[in-house]
């Protein structure tokens, strides 16, 4: 003994000074009956136990019940779908979370009345002691349903014959989408849209493959958001403010995207702009600007892709995956915005236009040998690029004629006649628009060639006119359009 006193002493040694764990005492103060049912100890054979710890009765008995139902999917073989519904409990200890589960498979076939199939229940209040002066009160739960071995199998059979129902509708709204992107000319992709996420909302409700299949149809739904391209077609900057207008070009695969509906916005600048605008075959919407509280050059318009149904529909889906699915689809939208400069300072009118077009010539026979001009037509074509209405209320006109002076002369020589006159019947340009027009007063250009005639009435070779219409634009501006024709000869100018 007294050789292995020196072991033991060493031994009580470490004994003492080793550390010491926090004692966890838990007690029961209150219980719904004496004793524990023995039925707690005893299940299976088609009874399910469930079990549920929370610091009220309520939550606890409705944790019993979520357990309950779990384990009960989990014979079945089908996946839980949750909420995303994360509960707290705040007590001395902090808090606790819990996750509520929403079981399609047995609110398809016994969830309402599962109440009816508890058997038994029995609750413990309960206390916990972490400590000398550390208490801490919780409630445990339990809850025991009597579901046949036969019914379960019955069920099982049932929820896998409605989760290949469920597999084909999804397949039907993919062939669908598919066959809407696929088509020749103008697609419409939010119909093929709604066909995806119509896929999805049933992938959600799948008793089987649910993860898998969810995943699958929304990679499908973002890659071809991702297919979406936006870009302005025409941008008119030279224009008075309430004349201003953009229009975007939209686009699935290089085909036009119509349907889509596009939200405007002022990011830089103050004024009053066209809200939203829908693509139409060709894919194209307009912006228009209706009034601007300044004159700037760097105003600045945004376009983007109005989907808030589609994300509306995404995120009533309850399923863990859906708020990184409507984060990825709002991502993809956000990339397809475009921000486009443009100006609202005022600009003069301008004007551009083709030939003079001389025709219709109307001549007479003043003697044997002599022919005169009675009347003629001088048409041209005008066009108005700076967004604004143009009123020509007079025109100068200039005929040149080339001649020969003599029979021994080389080349001819030019000699010219020329005037203003007023347009008793103005001419009118409305803004961004082309115009064919006939010079409603042309007596003077018959007369101005007349005279060159009667100056030179051997060698006329040919003639040529211009024209210069004089007026202003709506703002004032004073607006002159200088016009020219191509040379005419004499003889096709006084041809029958």
């Amino acid at each position: 003994m007294k050789a292995h006193l020196p072991f033991i002493l060493l031994l009580l040694l470490l004994v003492a000074c080793a550390p010491r764990r926090q004692m966890y005492v838990v007690s029961v103060v209150e219980k719904s009956s004496l004793a524990q049912p023995a039925w707690i100890s005893r299940y299976g054979g088609g009874t399910f136990l469930g079990i549920g710890e929370a610091p009220t009765m309520e939550a606890a008995n409705r944790a019993a019940l979520e357990d309950l139902m779990r384990k009960i999917t989990q014979e079945i073989g089908v996946e839980l779908v949750s909420t995303g519904e994360v509960i707290k409990f705040e007590d001395k200890r902090g808090y606790e979370e819990r996750t509520s589960y929403q079981l399609d498979a047995l609110s398809a076939a016994f969830l309402s009345d599962i109440g009816h199939r508890i058997t038994n229940s029995y609750w413990e209040h309960c206390r916990a002691q972490t400590d000398k002066k550390t208490f801490n009160d919780f409630y445990r739960y339990y809850l025991a349903a009597e579901i046949p071995v036969a019914f379960i199998d019955t069920l099982r059979a049932q929820t896998q014959a409605e989760n290949d129902l469920r597999l084909a509708q999804i397949e039907s709204s993919l062939k669908r989408a598919y066959k809407i992107l696929s088509a020749e000319g103008s697609v419409k992709p939010m119909d093929a849209f709604g066909e995806l996420a119509s896929a999805i909302q049933i992938a959600s409700t799948l008793f089987y493959q649910r993860n898998s299949t969810l995943q699958s149809v929304s990679d499908q739904l973002i890659t071809a958001i991702r297919s979406l391209r936006l870009n302005v077609d025409q941008t008119y900057s030279e224009v008075r403010p309430e004349r201003h207008y953009l229009i975007y070009e939209a686009s699935f695969n290089d085909k036009p995207a119509s349907g889509l509906k596009l939200r405007f916005g002022l990011t830089q600048g103050w004024g009053n702009i066209k809200e939203s605008d829908i693509t139409d075959a060709g894919g194209l919407a307009r912006c228009e600007v209706f009034q601007m509280q300044s004159q700037q050059e760097d105003n600045k318009i945004s376009a983007s892709l109005d989907m808030t149904d589609l994300l509306t529909r995404i995120g009533s889906i309850h399923h863990s995956s859906m708020p990184a699915t409507k984060a990825a689809i709002e991502q993809a939208i956000n990339s397809l915005t475009r921000v486009e400069q443009f100006s609202t300072q005022a600009k003069k009118a301008r004007i551009t236009s083709g030939s003079i077009f001389i025709s219709d010539v109307d001549n007479r026979r003043v003697n044997l040998f002599y022919r005169r001009v009675r009347k003629l037509d001088v048409s041209m074509s005008l066009t108005e690029h700076n967004g604004r209405d143009v009123t020509f209320d007079k025109y100068a006109v200039r005929i040149d004629c080339w001649y020969m002076p003599d029979y021994f002369s080389a080349k001819p020589v030019n000699d010219w006649r020329s005037g203003t006159y007023p347009l008793n019947n103005s001419i009118f340009i409305s803004h961004y628009s082309t115009r064919d027009v006939t010079l409603p007063y042309n007596e003077p250009v018959a007369s101005l060639i007349n005279d060159l005639k009667a100056a030179h009435e051997h060698g006329m070779k040919s003639i040529a006119a211009q024209i210069r219409l004089i007026g202003k634009d709506d703002a004032g501006n004073a607006i002159e359009v200088e016009i020219n024709s191509e040379p005419i000869t004499w003889d096709r100018l006084f041809e029958k």
